[in-house]
């Protein structure tokens, strides 16, 4: 459809996910529906690799060479930052943006991700931190944080498994 209204070059497609397969799937009659993380421990709802790490796939051509693996911590939040700044629009002073602006990145113009710290939430809820250190390769594990003692049934974002 792209090259059909000759938008190709015109357009950033980014195909990603926001957690990792639900392995804990089970459905009422008992079968195991679940998805698959590779060697990443845990899935969606939880802290744990398999629950926060996915790919992000982009396509640009002409601005984002193709082929290219980029090894960095990156977010979901770092989308909007990224698309406001495309769009040359400043991004709002009202609040903090935790998300960063990927193209650097993206362009090979930075080799590092911006994060130092990257932050995972279950609904409103910090649930978890993860440190990238600037001297480092090193993306150490999330802490766990404990939930507020608050919430409603139904909306906790934790694993019977983890």
């Amino acid at each position: 459809v792209l090259e059909k209204w000759n938008l190709n070059d015109k357009t950033l497609v980014y195909f990603t996910s926001d957690q990792g397969a639900h392995v804990e799937e089970v459905s009422s009659t008992g079968e195991v529906h679940g998805g698959y993380n590779g060697i990443y421990k845990g899935g969606k709802a939880t802290n744990w690799e398999g629950g926060i790490r996915v790919p992000g796939l982009l396509h640009w051509p002409g601005v984002v060479q193709a082929g290219v693996h980029i090894d960095e911590p990156t977010s979901n939040m770092d989308i909007f930052p990224t698309v406001v700044k495309l769009a040359g629009i400043p991004l709002p002073k009202d609040r903090i943006i935790d998300g960063h602006d990927l193209m650097p990145l993206l362009q090979g113009k930075i080799l590092r991700s911006e994060h130092e710290f990257l932050f995972h939430y279950c609904n409103a809820y910090l649930n978890a931190v993860r440190w990238h250190p600037g001297n480092s390769t090193a993306l150490h594990p999330g802490q766990g944080l404990t939930a507020p003692p608050h919430r409603e049934q139904g909306t906790q974002c934790v694993s019977q498994n983890s």
